[in-house]
């Protein structure tokens, strides 16, 4: 039985890295379609909806393809697919908010533990309060 063992060694070797690129490559085609299908913004829709769909009829067409044509098609899909992805993660990023200079109305100044002088209960009651003059 060890002997068996070693001498399939290589070709179970060789099945697994197999199992593991088309495992790769499929990952990289349905990741894809989950997310961007539907989300993807318009100009780019035919775009990513052939990408995914010729790479599930390359997957169906060739199910006993072998290492190197998985990770040749991986990274031919990924050559297309990176660029529109990321396109669309900048499109839907927020840009950030500068910070108020001289913090929040009302709250403590950076580093003292005082209230601004705008916020105080004095500068509410004498209606000087800053937001007192957005009405």
């Amino acid at each position: 039985m060890v002997r068996d063992a070693e001498r399939f060694a290589d070709e179970d070797k060789a099945v697994r890295e197999r199992a593991e690129a088309r495992n790769a490559y499929e990952s990289a085609v349905y990741g894809l379609r989950s997310s961007l299908g539907d989300k993807a913004p318009a100009e780019d829709k035919a775009t990513v909806d052939k990408l995914i769909a010729d790479g599930i009829a390359w997957l169906e067409a060739h199910p006993d393809a072998s290492k190197e044509e998985y990770e040749s098609q991986l990274k031919q899909f990924q050559a297309v697919s990176t660029p529109t992805h990321h396109q669309d993660v900048r499109r839907r990023r927020r840009p950030r908010r500068a910070a108020m200079p001289g913090g929040m109305p009302g709250r403590a100044l950076p580093g003292t533990g005082f209230p601004t002088a705008a916020a105080t209960p004095r500068a509410r009651a004498a209606g000087t309060h800053p937001l007192d003059e957005l009405d």
